[in-house]
C-alpha cells in the first residue's frame, strides 16, 4: 500500500511504499510504482479507508487481475503464482515482482509462471464461476513440475502452507 507524500513535487513524485524492501528498487521515477500509486490515488481519492478496501480486494482474491493489468500496461513481464500461497504477482523483466502494494515482499517458495498452470487452475483465481477445485495435490504437482523443468530441488517444507481452493 502507498502513502501519499503531500510535499512531493507533482512532476517528480516521491513514492513511499510501506513495504521495507522497496529500498532495494529505485522507487523514485520507477514507472511501475508511479503507475501503482496513480492507480491508488485515482481509485481512492486519497481516502485511507477506500485505499484499504482497494488494497484488500487486489491482495485477497483479485490479485490475478492486478498482475495482468500491470503486464498489459507495460507490455512485458510474466504473471506468476507465489506458490504455495495462492497469490499472483507480476514479474518485470528485471525480475522485480509487483502487486497492489508495490514491490512484492511477501512469501513464496516458488514464483511459478501461469503458463505452467492449466486453464482450469487459472480459472479458480478469476472468480468467474469456475467449478474446478484446486486442492493440495494439484499444487504439489504444479510445484514439482516447475522444479523439475528448471532443475530446482523441490522443498517439501512448502507443503505445510498448502491451500484448498
Amino acid at each position: 500500500m502507498f502513502l501519499s507524500n503531500p510535499n512531493a513535487d507533482e512532476n517528480n513524485p516521491l513514492l513511499e511504499a510501506v513495504n521495507p524492501y522497496s529500498q532495494n528498487v529505485k522507487t523514485k521515477d520507477n514507472p511501475v510504482l508511479v503507475f501503482i500509486k496513480r492507480f491508488h490515488d485515482i481509485a481512492t481519492e486519497g481516502d485511507m479507508k477506500s485505499n484499504w478496501v482497494l488494497y484488500n480486494a487486489f491482495q485477497n482474491g483479485y490479485c490475478w487481475y492486478f498482475a495482468h493489468m500491470l503486464q498489459s500496461a507495460f507490455e512485458r513481464g510474466t504473471v506468476c503464482l507465489c506458490a504455495p500461497f495462492g497469490h499472483f504477482v507480476w514479474e518485470d523483466i528485471d525480475e522485480v515482482k509487483y502487486d497492489i502494494s508495490g514491490v512484492y515482499c511477501g512469501e513464496a517458495y516458488y514464483f511459478i509462471p501461469e503458463s505452467f498452470m492449466s486453464k482450469e487452475q487459472i480459472g479458480v483465481f478469476k472468480h468467474a464461476g469456475s467449478t474446478y477445485k484446486m486442492g493440495a495435490d494439484d499444487c504439489i504437482d504444479l510445484m514439482k513440475r516447475y522444479c523439475e523443468y528448471y532443475s530446482i530441488k523441490y522443498n517439501d517444507d512448502c507443503e505445510k502452507y498448502l491451500w484448498n481452493l
